[in-house]
């Protein structure tokens, strides 16, 4: 007998009786995108996190999407959400993942058929959702793109702080629903907050969504207002403030008061002087915490005993916090101190004070912003609005609020509930970002502006002792090294360093190295590693920006899985390093956790069939004489026959060249030269271009054709399925995908060849031979790839007399029939097969 949604909840959150809006929406079997207005305090988390339970967990019902994305505006709510989704979900089998930057990501990437739990920080989730992952490896982001853009839930929580990050999901989630016919797998988007306003969805391509939206938008309703919550009295006061040194006075004297006293400033600058203030007060035995964004996630850690701790108002506290304590963490103190901020700001932080009933005190300082700077992450006009509006109040309580809100003008409503997003993410962009190949000056597409705004763009550092050394490069940090510190101040530490003997770092994707810093590489979301000498972090106050602040370096020696670090430099190739295989038997493992992916996650018939046919093929370009120079025989068992696919680690040699092919390009490329040789007028080939032909303008090598029968069965592929082909192929490591460009690793191994300079793409140079051999298809029928030799003519611009569209014209074509999300989805199920294969992942029964 099915469970009913209530007992469900009640078992779950001790025989409590969840509220109706909570009940409604587990109640609701159909999933679609919702608005979720709920005020502070009447449990928006596990409301939305059972409903997701109950429907795809507990009813596996088929239309709710596998996995749950918790979307955060602020690390440290990051850490508490996923505590309590852990907790509540210990007994179900789902994982809970905390996406950051950082070595330990997981293997999520590896299951997109189980059902998981993702939670993140809008840069970390939005940046992987823009194939731009912050912090995670380059040749990691189509993946993390695919599995965060298709068969998800995201939830996006306190949404009154994610700044620009909220019209980018909008835009997001509209792109999805203009490709649905398209995707095997949707998505969908709840948008909460205590202070939702639906005018901030508008723009000119969600018109129409935001239209159904607002018709549904869920908010409470009269039955939940008989709880406790509602009973409360929050007095307020709004009190001038002309320096830090007249705030800690307050928050001394409130502190000998009464319970917790919890002080909330605008701007880590300002919480450090103040709790810089108060510790040098020798009067003040009262223990003082101070929680801002710069802290390494190593000293966040402690940060839930602070919180639980504060509940608990038998002895004087106090908590200096920015707005990183703003929503959403579960505490009460008796006493809050904030200093003026927008009013959506407010309110939030009016939830921290009384959260659990009663009656509690509110001070609000109001600072001298005649210069915009003082206002600052504000501005004037916010905080005047703000100023305006707290004169007529005295009871900020949840009955208070509703009564003034109701009593709002629409103008005084969209003065003090006002947004604007400065840059607005368009479909353009979207496919602009589909590529992800290596700048050669090291340089990207800049996402930063689609998440957040001004100067708020933040960068990874960690402190790292090693000397440098051949060690140095196999360095990647643990997440928990890592400080999120904006990028203008990192610039602002390094440049009062300039003659500091200790280097720092940051990682060159494309040469597999750290390479030293300079101001032109750091973009938000890198990593950089810097030295102890280089200073500005205390593990008390965080980073500081001061050069005398020595922190302490972490050691966590994390292991990095192979793939992760094939994933890390453009030329590695981890996954080979395993026990001998030959390139058939490899394949036919990956065919069939291909045909297991397929089935789980109900691809259509036609894209089954391209994908398994892609994981047979996908390896042929390992035959290259060149990548088979490798690997060392000496013991090689006599029943694994070459060429050979994978080899253990220690029978790896360097190139005798010191370049590096990419396999994966050289199979796509003879793929294509197959069908040439033996159908040139294929659609895929000139087949829909006839009239180049007739007048002159393309002239096929037809005196060079060899047809072979491999080839005859790729001529029955249609001109979509064979480009797909070549393209899952190609894109099987992330590193060869939407453009075919030279690498400066190419440009050192430039070959005399005829009077002229022959360059290399990703080590293969034109005319390079590709032996016979022997291969099983999807279909277990041996077929014979006889020897074929490799062209480059596929990466110029414009068509070309071999092959006809150039490699760019082909992508272009399947980002038209297909989209990107059910692109990068099928490239990621190829990618995972092809991982678990080498893995030797056995199937799931």
């Amino acid at each position: 007998m099915e469970i009913q949604y209530s007992q469900f909840f009640s078992a779950r959150c001790d025989g409590r009786t969840p509220y109706f809006w909570q009940r409604k929406l587990g109640e609701d079997s159909e999933i679609r995108n919702r608005l979720i207005s709920i005020p502070t305090g009447f449990g928006k988390t596990l409301g939305v996190a059972f409903a997701w339970i109950y429907q795809r967990v507990v009813r596996q019902n088929p239309s709710w999407p596998r996995r749950l994305v918790w979307c955060l505006p602020m690390r440290t709510l990051v850490e508490q959400t996923a505590e309590i989704l852990s907790k509540v979900t210990k007994d179900l089998s789902l994982s809970v993942n905390i996406l950051m930057g950082g070595s330990d990501a997981g293997n999520y990437h590896l299951e997109p058929e189980k059902e998981a739990i993702f939670v993140g920080t809008q840069d970390m989730l939005i940046s992987r959702a823009l194939n731009r992952g912050y912090g995670t490896a380059r040749a990691r982001w189509p993946m993390e793109f695919a599995l965060l853009n298709n068969d998800c839930l995201w939830v996006f929580d306190e949404i009154q702080l994610m700044d620009v990050s909220l019209i980018t999901s909008v835009q997001m989630q509209q792109f999805r629903n203009e490709d649905y016919a398209k995707i095997s797998r949707p998505c969908y988007s709840w948008w909460m907050s205590a202070t939702l306003q639906p005018e901030w969805f508008e723009t000119p391509e969600a018109h129409d969504m935001l239209k159904t939206l607002k018709q549904d938008i869920l908010t409470m309703q009269k039955e939940d207002e008989t709880q406790p919550l509602w009973g409360q009295t929050k007095h307020i006061k709004l009190q001038t403030m002309q320096s830090e040194n007249e705030t800690s006075k307050l928050v001394f004297e409130c502190a000998h008061t009464r319970g917790t006293v919890l002080l909330i400033v605008n701007t880590v600058k300002r919480a450090i002087a103040i709790y810089e203030q108060l510790i040098k007060n020798k009067s003040c035995s009262i223990p003082i915490s101070l929680l801002h964004s710069r802290f390494r996630t190593h000293e966040r850690k402690s940060w839930k005993h602070i919180f639980f701790n504060a509940t608990n108002n038998a002895h004087p506290k106090i908590i200096i916090a920015t707005q990183v304590i703003e929503a959403g963490i579960d505490i009460s103190a008796d006493i809050l101190i904030t200093e003026l901020a927008p009013w959506t700001s407010l309110i939030q932080r009016f939830g921290r004070c009384a959260r659990y009933g009663g009656e509690g005190t509110i001070y609000v300082l109001d600072l001298d912003t005649s210069k915009a700077s003082n206002a600052l992450p504000y501005t004037p006009e916010e905080l005047s609005t703000a100023r305006e509006h707290l004169t007529h109040l005295e009871d900020v309580s949840l009955t208070s609020q509703c009564e003034d809100e109701a009593n709002l003008s629409a103008e005084e409503s969209a003065a003090l509930y006002q947004y604007r997003a400065e840059d607005q993410f368009d479909r353009h962009d979207l496919e602009a970002f589909f590529d992800t190949t290596a700048d050669l000056t090291g340089s990207d597409l800049d996402i930063s502006r689609f998440i957040r705004s001004g100067r708020e763009r933040d960068c990874s550092v960690f402190w790292c002792a090693t000397s440098v050394s051949e060690s140095l490069n196999m360095i990647q940090p643990h997440r928990d090294e890592l400080c999120n510190i904006p990028v203008y101040e990192l610039e602002a530490l390094l440049k009062k360093q300039e003659s500091n003997s200790s280097p720092a770092y940051i990682w060159n994707y494309l040469e597999n190295k750290w390479d030293r810093y300079t101001s032109a590489a750091l973009h938000p979301g890198r990593i950089i590693m810097l030295s102890p000498e280089h200073g500005g972090y205390s593990e008390i106050k965080g980073f500081t920006g001061n050069v005398k602040d020595k922190p302490t370096a972490l050691s966590f020696d994390p292991p990095l899985s192979k793939d992760m670090r094939s994933d890390l430099a453009q030329d590695t190739d981890d996954l080979s390093q395993n026990a001998y295989q030959s390139i058939s038997a490899h394949d036919a493992e990956s065919v069939t956790w291909g045909i297991y992916l397929s089935q789980r996650l109900e691809l259509s018939a036609s894209l089954s069939k391209v994908l398994c046919l892609a994981l047979s093929l996908h390896d042929i370009g390992k035959a290259h004489p060149r990548f088979q120079q490798m690997i060392n025989r000496d013991e090689l068992p006599e029943t694994v026959l070459p060429p050979l696919a994978k080899a253990p680690e220690n029978k790896w040699l360097p190139p005798e060249n010191k370049l590096w092919i990419r396999h994966e390009l050289a199979s796509a490329l003879a793929l294509l030269e197959l069908l040439s040789q033996t159908d040139y007028m294929h659609p895929a080939i000139f087949g829909e271009l006839e009239d180049y032909l007739r007048c002159g303008l393309l002239k096929p090598p037809t005196s060079e054709l060899h047809p072979s029968k491999f080839g005859k069965q790729l001529s029955a592929l249609s001109k979509t399925e064979f480009n797909l082909l070549l393209y899952l192929v190609a894109a099987h490591h992330g590193k060869v995908r939407a453009a075919l460009h030279a690498t400066p690793n190419d440009q050192k191994h430039i070959r005399q060849c005829a009077n002229q300079n022959i360059m290399p793409i990703r080590g293969i140079f034109e005319g390079d031979i590709l032996p016979e051999m022997e291969l099983m298809l999807p279909d277990h029928t041996i077929v014979k790839i006889p020897e074929t030799t490799l062209h480059l003519d596929a990466a110029n611009i414009g068509l070309s007399s071999r092959y006809g569209h150039s490699w760019s014209e082909r992508i272009q074509a399947l980002l038209s029939a297909f989209g990107p999300f059910q692109l990068a989805w099928v490239e990621t199920l190829v990618r995972v097969a092809d991982i678990q294969a080498s893995k030797g992942t056995p199937i799931p029964k």
